[in-house]
């Protein structure tokens, strides 16, 4: 077993170090919440996003008293981060999770060997491939996705005739941009961002003359369609999962 953090391996940190195991929960932590009504039988349900995966790994060192000093000081650079850092467990080697390591840890050596845990604080999670697809002079079609969350695509249309209003549907959920002083130009590219929530010509941020809604690529089959004639449409996603079927 073994665990990639950080863009480090866990064999390959210069000290004697073994993983002899983790636990991890089967779903993220739910922020949902009860709410009972008075003189009401049941509860409403109060949805909230997701919030964190907790997952703890459990390792083993050996070192002797003179060693001791140097592996926490390697630990400590391989698991201190400012933000959040890939995390690969070696049984799933397809999908990554997002993790920091939010507490400290202490070394008490035992006939020069020591175990300890390690909780990673994952986002919730798991990050599969990176996956983009380009459909040349169709101005509809359809994207098959895999994973089993909701995931936000990135755009782009280069469009082939000038017009002052334009129309991207994502499984029927339209944004559309519409102004007579700046038209888009046959040749120009439009940018949806859904991920940032960003309607961009040639990389220059609308807001104003944009109306609608940034829609998800869902699991399955995602339809879209643009209503003017296009170069390309190119969609790029990655594929999130929830549970990996």
């Amino acid at each position: 077993m073994y665990v990639i953090f950080n863009g480090k391996d866990s064999r390959e940190l210069e000290i004697d170090l073994e993983v002899t195991g983790w636990t991890r929960p089967v779903l993220p932590e739910s922020r949902d919440e009860l709410i009972f009504i008075e003189k009401k039988h049941g509860s409403r349900l109060n949805k909230k996003p997701l919030g964190n995966r907790a997952i703890t790994i459990h390792f083993r060192a050996y070192f002797s008293e003179d060693e001791k000093l140097e592996t926490v000081e390697r630990l400590a650079a391989w698991l201190y981060t400012e933000d959040f850092e890939k995390l690969v467990l070696s049984d799933e080697p397809n999908v990554y999770y997002m993790a920091k390591v939010l507490e400290s840890i202490d070394l008490t050596p035992e006939l020069f060997r020591a175990e300890f845990s390690i909780t990673f604080v994952c986002q919730p999670f798991k990050y599969g491939e990176e996956k983009s697809e380009t459909f040349e002079n169709q101005n509809s079609g359809v994207i098959e996705v895999d994973g089993t969350y909701e995931s936000p695509p990135i755009i782009k249309v280069v469009v082939a005739q000038t017009t002052n209003f334009f129309e991207f549907k994502l499984n029927d959920v339209a944004i559309t941009y519409e102004s007579d002083e700046e038209p888009i130009e046959a040749g120009d590219t439009v940018e949806i961002n859904v991920q940032n929530l960003e309607f961009r010509i040639n990389n220059k941020l609308k807001v104003l003359e944009v109306d609608g809604y940034f829609n998800f690529l869902q699991n399955g089959e995602n339809t879209f369609s643009v209503n003017v004639n296009v170069e390309s449409v190119t969609i790029e996603w990655q594929e999130l999962y929830l549970f990996k079927l």
